[in-house]
């Protein structure tokens, strides 16, 4: 089955949109709650992640009040990440209501938290972030907000992730983020066919044309959008119905069955 997830940004105590990393804000809490109804758009939805993308921990607490918030109401698995640091702050997000969490720079820094979450927690509960830049027709990764080059190559890091058994990889293109020209999957060809963990891809997405597009590449388990501006309303779940018409295999819901 192909899944669509949903992101939420969250910066310095504000929700924003990105584009190749570069930060707009739209609105507070106040702003998410009065234009999303979560527990009805979550219909058309097959997760969420919520990423504190925030400049310092001073914003740390509200982040953890607005997910045990979320998750009270909002019955689809939701994926936490950003700022994880410990094995520590993992336990307090599950404890929030996560269901997963999505954690970068700590796999380069500290894979023996990586690793000592996953022992506690299982390999699903882990989602390996990697972010990159496509160039004369080859990917490299990046880190700090896109705005280093790191020396691991993607070989070297899918192998560490895959050593440390998590449980999922998001791939991230800096270039296509936030644009809505469409997935960069360039990144596909350092995987193979039979690659053993499911596979996200996440920045371009801007119509329902880039799902589809997408999901017919068999190696893409589930396609993230943090575009939120422009599948706001019914207009996610008309996304799904029109999967569902091309012949995705994609999961529909009683309530909203299309």
């Amino acid at each position: 089955m192909k899944r669509i997830i949903f992101t939420f940004l969250f910066y310095n105590g504000q929700f924003i949109l990105s584009r190749n990393f570069f930060r707009q804000k739209i609105g507070n809490e106040k702003w998410l709650f009065e234009n999303y109804n979560l527990e009805k758009v979550a219909f058309g939805l097959d997760e969420i992640m919520l990423l504190n993308i925030s400049s310092s921990n001073n914003f740390d607490s509200e982040f953890y009040y607005l997910i045990e918030k979320i998750t009270k109401n909002c019955f689809v698995p939701i994926t936490v990440g950003g700022r994880i640091k410990s094995e520590k702050c993992a336990e307090k997000y599950f404890r929030a209501g996560a269901d997963k969490i999505l954690v970068n720079n700590l796999n380069f820094i500290a894979p023996n938290v990586t690793k000592n979450i996953i022992d506690i927690y299982g390999s699903q509960s882990l989602m390996a972030c990697l972010n990159y830049k496509s160039v004369n027709e080859k990917c490299s990764l990046y880190h700090s907000d896109g705005k280093s080059k790191h020396n691991q190559t993607i070989l070297d890091y899918l192998k560490l992730l895959l050593d440390l058994e998590v449980g999922e990889i998001l791939f991230q293109s800096i270039d296509n983020d936030g644009t809505g020209v469409g997935l960069d999957l360039l990144i596909l060809n350092y995987i193979s066919d039979n690659f053993p963990l499911p596979v996200i891809v996440m920045g371009g997405v801007g119509k329902k044309n880039h799902f589809l597009e997408g999901f017919l590449n068999k190696r893409i388990d589930a396609i993230a959008t943090a575009n939120i501006l422009n599948f706001i309303g019914s207009s996610i779940l008309n996304v799904r119905k029109a999967l569902i018409e091309e012949g995705i295999l994609i999961p529909t819901f009683n309530k909203y069955q299309v």
